[in-house]
Formats: structure tokens, C-alpha cells, sequence
């Protein structure tokens, strides 16, 4: 009967919205399992007659198309992998005005991906990017200034760049703000606030961020004496992930296991 009642309301909203379909998604195995037909949603997208429109649209001039075919070379998804292909897609593109486009190129200069490697040319195209709020572009001149390419190292102008990219949601960015507070990188150590910015990171899908959060944990659970033997505690971060990795989550000094593990 409760069923019923709940069935009866779902056709009353759809009577009254005047809407009978029914939700195609998400295709499950069953349903490939009953229709011969069936075709997942990444093979629609990396089919021929996708990758010829965006090819056509490239071809006439649309940025975004110009962006998406210079990606699938880039990475050779659903055609031929060609690095200066992409480079000559997204610099079409970037001179659209697409800044996702300029940002791909600054990270191709950066790491010298068909072209030799150009800190200087990097930095132009991250701050393009920037320039129309892109918060990843942000990350690629932390990163830059970080490491002192194309200039000396620079950890204020490289933390305010991340700061920046972390506040409008980019997940490198957060996760490298909250590297330089573990750190007390131009910023007093502060491992409570890096476990919030790991865990803004974790949410916004970064694949580093959960082990990065479990040794946080560990460091701010373990601070003082070690819970198994009273022992001070003074432990590196390498320590600290061999211990997480291990399983011994509880002990610092490893006094309840025979030997630390390598």
C-alpha cells in the first residue's frame, strides 16, 4: 500500500508537469544487458560523429571545439596522440579569447610538451588565464613562483596565487596552500588549517588528498608523547605516512612493533 501511494504521487507529478519519460540515466548493467543497442555515455562522446562536429566546428573557427579536438590530441582520446597538433589547436583557441586554451598552453610550456620548455612564455599564458578568473591558472603561477622559474623563488607570491585558486575552488591549489601550512611555508606551521584546506581538496576530488589527510590526522593525534610508551614524540612526515601506510595508526616511535618498517 505504501508503495502504491508513493507510485500514485510520482504520476501525479508527472500528469501535472506533463512529463512521461522515463529517467535514461544512469545506464546500468542491466540495461546494456537488454538492449543490443545500448551505448555508454564515453563512447557517445569519444565517437566518430562527435569527434567529426567538434573537428568541422574547429575547423569554422569555434573556440571550444578548437579546445576539445587540441585535448583529444593532447591525450590521444578518440584519436591520434599529436602534442603539436594540440599546441596549434589551443593556441587557435587561445587567440579566441578561451582560457582554458591558454591555460593548457602555459602548462605546455611549462613542462615542454612539443615545444622547449619557456618559464616566461608559461607565465604570460597563466596570467591571460588568470586575468578572466580561471582558479586553476592561479596554481600554474604558484607553481612557478614556487619553484623560482623563470625568476627567483618567490614562496609570498606563490602563496598568494594559491590562496586565490583555493578561495574560487581549485583543488591543486588547496592542497598546495595546505602543504605550505603543514610546512610553515611563509606562513606560521599550522597543521589544523592544512587539514581543513586537505579536506576542501578531498571534496573537490584531488587524488593526493586522502593520505595527505590521514597523516594531518596522525601528526595532530600524536602531538606531545607517544600514547604507546610515553616517548617524545619527533616525527617527520616520512615517518608519519610509513605509519599510516603500515596501519599503526596509534604508535609514533613504532615501540609496538619489532622493527620500523623501510
Amino acid at each position: 500500500a505504501r508503495l502504491a501511494k508513493i507510485a500514485d504521487d510520482v504520476a501525479g507529478d508527472a500528469e501535472s508537469a506533463g512529463d512521461f519519460a522515463l529517467p535514461r540515466e544512469p545506464g546500468r548493467l542491466r540495461d546494456r544487458e537488454r538492449d543490443a543497442g545500448w551505448v555508454s555515455a564515453q563512447e557517445i562522446e569519444d565517437g566518430d560523429e562527435q569527434i567529426l562536429m567538434e573537428e568541422d566546428m574547429a575547423a569554422r573557427g569555434v573556440p571550444e571545439a578548437q579546445r576539445h579536438v587540441g585535448y583529444r590530441r593532447l591525450l590521444g582520446r578518440g584519436m591520434e596522440r599529436d602534442e603539436a597538433a594540440a599546441l596549434r589547436e589551443f593556441e587557435a583557441a587561445a587567440n579566441h579569447g578561451d582560457e582554458l586554451a591558454q591555460f593548457n598552453l602555459g602548462y605546455m610550456h611549462m613542462r615542454g610538451m612539443s615545444v622547449p620548455r619557456n618559464f616566461t612564455e608559461a607565465k604570460r599564458r597563466f596570467e591571460a588565464a588568470a586575468a578572466k578568473d580561471l582558479p586553476a591558472a592561479h596554481n600554474g603561477l604558484s607553481v612557478l613562483a614556487f619553484n623560482g622559474h623563470g625568476g627567483e623563488k618567490n614562496l609570498t607570491a606563490a602563496r598568494e596565487h594559491f590562496e586565490r585558486g583555493a578561495a574560487r575552488g581549485d583543488p591543486d591549489s588547496q592542497f598546495n596552500l595546505a602543504s605550505m601550512h603543514a610546512q610553515g611555508l611563509d606562513v606560521p606551521k599550522n597543521e589544523t588549517r592544512a587539514l581543513e584546506l586537505y579536506a576542501g581538496a578531498n571534496e573537490a576530488g584531488h587524488w593526493r588528498a586522502p593520505l595527505a589527510i590521514a597523516i594531518a590526522l596522525v601528526l595532530l593525534a600524536s602531538f606531545g608523547t607517544c600514547v604507546c610508551c610515553r616517548k617524545k614524540k619527533d616525527e617527520t612526515y616520512a615517518a608519519a605516512a610509513r605509519r599510516v601506510l603500515c596501519g599503526c595508526l596509534r604508535c609514533c616511535c613504532f615501540c609496538c612493533r619489532k622493527t620500523e618498517p623501510s
